[in-house]
């Protein structure tokens, strides 16, 4: 600053140049108080320009006025003010907060504090550029981190995925290290020769004290290239063993040996030999057949209602039928000569991997194979159709392959029919009578979700089960004479009765439907059930007509859902297509027929049941609105899910290299940069080995607990509690981190804070040397607050309060409600805060401990702002602690 600039060096001059220059807002007041010295006011002396700037409002027009009257025009009054700033001025304790100005779109940081008795200054910092990197940087975590998180997620399940193919397989495996040691092995070895419990392969299978002479696994070591022989185990079976070198975590190599047992195999080589004899005898009798025929074959193979492809043993195409052509889009003129994987270009549906080489697979497997498996062809065009395929190789009257022959047809009406039944299926679910599925002699089959509301079994304890067994069922009439009308009419109908898994007895109306096998058998039985006074009482439609086109019943549920249905009769949209209906019934077409129909906006699904002995036919309706809403949901997340494929990788490219920018924005603030830097370490450096960690250690403690009890036993148990202990400090560390970067968004709800209190206590571990008393005066104490923030804050709280006490002392808890207040207070008997370190306490990555990183006091302040409650602390060094959290009763 010039001379010339500064004012004539009076205090009060000086003072007030400063005042003037500052870019910090600073008023100067002075509190009111009544006759008891409780805060009624505050009175402002003096503010400077940035003030005014700030607030929008004249120096003129507030400096010595009163808040209340200054406030008053701007219709509010700020009481909560009053008291906290009355409590700066009259204790002399500071605070300090952050808020959001929306007349100027700035964030502030507000501080206030006493410079005498019954005076306090307010100062305005405008923190809006720290604030708004604060946001980004927290976006950009969340982000990251989520990626983070969904990548160690699939690497979690594709461990596990492997782990679970090794116990799974038929064949067994093992990992041997170089010193003939056994490392590891699947299930299948361990149930033909035993756990081997880490010992050597020669002592293991052969009781040896060394390595056998001519040890063909050894020569792996040596050459480091794959083995294959026969090996007669110990058991006398024969296996086929590969012998694969593999790199350990370590960097060493160790040996993977695989084996299948072929003994079967060998005993059975001179029965397949002939069988193999015999077939390529007739094989080949076959090809000289369609050798001499081959014109009638062309002629066959272009006029049946499959698309025919062959190929020579290169895999190009030598003749495409006409169907062919049309599914392909390519003429048999342009195809000929082509790679098949030209013409016939096929991708997996679900992957959209192209197949591998379909004519070296089919030569090499040398019969006929089926490669539909989910699979679309890709036209000349682009278009993309699904289809089901089947191959075969061309075998000439010598017995040579001559090529290949492809045959395949369009499968979209049988995904159609398949995406029917399962339709079909969802809505037997929707209905609530008791659909079951069962054989001539009662084995079901089939269970539905009504059945498991009406019986009382689930589908697993159902299934499998004899139906009149499991229901204890009573016919009105002999069992003989009811299959005998079955098998006459198709169908029975009659009231029995069963009971249910807790053995109460229901009265059913049942009706039976069978299918027959072609010999007209009777192949399965439908039974559909209901309570006999089921209609009266469903909350769905149930109506009966009769072939007069009266309505005989209806339920008061149809009466609710389609009022004026009895008045308009055959006329109301319900009854749309009647007469077709009523003539296929009349016909004996069928005895059961449902559609989906809408009416009046709304979608249902009718099923139109025959009652023979009354000649009437009864209509059950559902409203499937919810079953279609899914139906077009799904659509249009299938359609935005192909709109966004091709987007998602460009879209994480532009959300790293945002990354790369916001974190070059925010190296101009030294504090929010360490923090991004912190996470940045916890997300890359720390997530994915504590990942693998925790999974290695749970699979390590359960193979140790296989061992026999011991010292060993028991010191590595000790070790992996130690190494558990310490991951889960790994995980706290990390929680801070996203606590503390993470955007916070309270789930208020409803709370008992007694309750809340004690049974978060339960969860923390306190060492018994440490006297532990809760004190909660109000029981209960009712809050609408977040469950998982109070849990945390305690969490934090408690953990501090312990730590400083060094396992000695005493911890109190207590909680009560003041004036709409709930007041939460954690008080230790520790070493108490150091007057230089009250004024960090909330600040992050400041600590006073050895061990720790500085951000549990400052996630646990901003959990409390979160929930617009204020935090404070007391504290007596060599005396203790008490930290005092106040929150709003009502929501936040």
């Amino acid at each position: 600053m010039a001379d010339k600039e500064m004012p004539n060096t009076t205090p009060d001059k000086l003072s007030a140049f400063l005042m003037s220059k500052l870019s910090e807002g600073i008023a100067y007041c002075k509190i009111l108080t009544d006759e008891k010295k409780k805060p009624i006011d505050w009175l402002y002396l003096d503010v400077n320009e940035a003030y005014e700037r700030i607030t929008n409002v004249k120096k003129e027009e507030i400096v010595g006025k009163k808040a209340t009257e200054i406030f008053a025009k701007k219709k509010h009054i700020p009481k909560s003010l009053i008291s906290r700033y009355g409590a700066v001025a009259l204790t002399g304790k500071s605070i300090a907060a952050d808020h959001y100005f929306e007349s100027c779109k700035k964030w502030y940081h507000i501080s206030a504090y006493s410079p005498q008795g019954g005076y306090f200054v307010i100062i305005f910092e405008d923190i809006t550029v720290r604030k708004t990197a604060e946001e980004e940087l927290r976006q950009t975590k969340t982000d990251l981190e989520r990626k983070i998180q969904d990548y160690t997620e699939e690497v979690i399940k594709e461990y596990h995925r492997l782990y679970g193919i090794l116990e799974t397989l038929p064949a067994y495996v093992t990992l041997i290290d170089k010193n003939h040691k056994i490392i590891f092995a699947n299930h299948a070895f361990r149930e033909l020769f035993g756990e081997p419990h880490g010992k050597y392969c020669y002592d293991f299978h052969f009781k040896r004290n060394k390595p056998c002479v001519n040890c063909e696994t050894y020569k792996i070591i040596k050459t480091n290239k794959s083995v294959r022989f026969e090996w007669r185990g110990p058991n006398d079976r024969y296996y086929d063993i590969f012998d694969v070198p593999f790199i350990d975590h370590d960097g060493s190599t160790i040996i993977l040996k695989a084996g299948v047992d072929i003994t079967d195999h060998k005993h059975d080589e001179v029965k397949l030999k002939k069988q193999r004899d015999q077939l390529v005898h007739r094989v080949t009798e076959r090809t000289a057949t369609l050798q001499e025929s081959e014109k009638r074959w062309a002629t066959t193979l272009n006029s049946i209602c499959d698309a025919v492809i062959a190929t020579d043993t290169q895999g190009t195409v030598t003749f495409v039928n006409s169907i062919a052509e049309d599914l392909t889009g390519w003429t048999e003129k342009e195809a000929t000569g082509k790679p098949i994987e030209q013409v016939f270009n096929i991708i997996n549906k679900q992957t959209r991997q192209e197949t591998k080489s379909i004519v070296s697979i089919i030569l090499a497997q040398g019969f006929t194979t089926d490669i539909a498996n989910q699979l679309l062809l890709i036209r000349k065009n682009g278009t993309e159709i699904p289809i089901d395929s089947c191959s075969s190789p061309i075998i000439t009257t010598g017995g040579a392959m001559h090529g290949a022959i492809f045959v395949f047809h369009d499968a979209t009406e049988r995904i159609k029919i398949e995406e029917s039944n399962k339709r079909q299926a969802t809505l037997i679910d929707l209905s609530p009578a008791a659909i079951i599925v069962h054989k001539v002699d009662g084995t079901i089959t089939l269970w539905s979700r009504g059945a498991e509301k009406t019986y009382g079994w689930t589908k697993e304890e159902a299934v499998g089960k004899y139906i009149h067994e499991l229901l204890a069922t009573k016919f009105p009439q002999p069992f003989d004479d009811i299959i005998s009308e079955l098998s006459e009419k198709q169908s029975w109908t009659g009231i029995v009765t069963q009971k249910t898994k807790g053995d109460r007895k229901l009265v059913m109306q049942n009706w039976w439907l069978v299918e027959k096998t072609e010999h007209n058998k009777i192949k399965i039985i439908l039974e559909t059930s209901v309570e006999a006074s089921y209609p009266t009482l469903s909350t769905n439609s149930v109506l009966e007509v009769d072939f007069e086109d009266r309505i005989n019943y209806a339920n008061p549920a149809t009466e609710k859902r389609f009022p004026g249905l009895k008045t308009a009769g055959l006329s109301h949209p319900f009854f749309l297509n009647w007469q077709d209906i009523k003539e296929a019934f009349k016909a004996k077409n069928t005895n059961v027929f449902g559609r989906e129909i809408k009416i009046k906006g709304h979608w249902y699904h009718q099923q139109f049941l025959l009652i023979p002995q009354a000649q009437q036919i009864r209509i059950y309706t559902l409203c499937i609105d919810e079953l279609k809403q899914a139906d077009r949901e799904r659509a249009r997340i299938q359609q935005n899910l192909e709109k966004n494929t091709a987007m998602l990788e460009e879209y994480a490219s532009q959300m790293e290299k945002l990354a790369a920018q916001r974190a070059q924005q925010l190296q101009s603030t030294e504090r929010l940069a360490a923090i991004g830097q912190t996470a940045g370490m916890v997300g890359h450096d720390i997530r994915n080995p504590l990942q693998a960690i925790t999974s290695d250690m749970y699979l390590i403690s359960e193979e140790i607990k296989t061992m026999i009890d011991g010292e060993s036993k028991q010191a590595i148990m000790e070790s992996i509690d130690s190494v558990d202990h310490n991951l889960a400090y790994i995980n706290k560390i990390v929680s801070d981190l996203q606590d503390y970067t993470r955007p916070l968004r309270p789930n208020v709800q409803d709370t008992n804070l007694s309750e809340l209190i004690l049974s978060t206590l339960l969860t923390i571990s306190v060492p018994k040397s440490i006297e532990v008393a809760v004190d909660i005066k109000q029981v209960p104490i009712s809050i609408k607050t977040d469950i998982a923030y109070i849990r945390r804050i305690l969490t934090n709280l408690v953990t501090n309060a312990v730590q400083a006490m060094h396992e000695n002392g005493k911890l109190t808890v207590k909680a009560d409600i003041e004036n709409n207040v709930a007041v939460i207070s954690v008080y230790d008997t520790g070493m108490g805060i150091s007057e230089e370190a009250r004024g960090k306490m909330f600040t992050p990555l400041f600590t006073t401990k050895s061990k720790g990183q500085g951000l549990g006091l400052a996630v646990v302040k901003r959990l409390v702002d979160a929930l617009n409650g204020t935090i404070k602390f007391e504290s007596e060094e060599g005396r203790g602690t008490r930290f005092i959290i106040e929150l709003p009763q009502t929501k936040p």
